[in-house]
């Protein structure tokens, strides 16, 4: 059996030649007048200070960059949905509003657009009721 430990150097490398896949991708189409995301202004700043020996604005950095950003992100989702199943399971009435909320508003046949959630309060409160309860952030700020 392959423990979680052994294939985090094979994750970390695919995500980092992802990286540098999607770089070149942005490369090829790159237009400054439309900066599209991180990656778009990131390439604009590495072709500024290309004449820098200074610079620490290198492809290798912005790599890196996306690699730390991708696995930043999907753990602290990841937590979160660890800590939403755990609240389903010992509230299981709250279980059961969200399940209804979802199936009013979303049905059997579709998936869920990013306005959907408009529609969707009681799911929203109880996900921004855990994320203020059991926060992925290490320093969040009280209230």
């Amino acid at each position: 059996m392959v423990q979680n430990y052994q294939l985090r150097p094979k994750i970390a490398f695919m995500m980092l030649q992802n990286g540098r896949k999607e770089i070149q991708e942005h490369e090829k189409t790159l237009d400054p007048n439309n900066i599209r995301d991180f990656v778009d202004g990131y390439l604009l700043e590495i072709q500024k200070k290309s004449g820098d020996p200074k610079t620490t604005f290198r492809k290798e950095v912005l790599a890196d960059l996306s690699r730390a950003f991708f696995a930043a992100g999907s753990e602290t989702v990841r937590m979160t949905v660890d800590w939403m199943l755990l609240v389903c399971a010992t509230y299981p009435e709250v279980q059961k509003k969200i399940h209804s909320e979802i199936d009013e508003v979303l049905g059997q046949e579709r998936f869920p657009t990013r306005n959907d959630h408009l529609s969707m309060p009681f799911t929203e409160a109880a996900i921004a009721e855990l994320m203020r309860w059991k926060t992925t952030v290490p320093l969040n700020i009280m209230r």
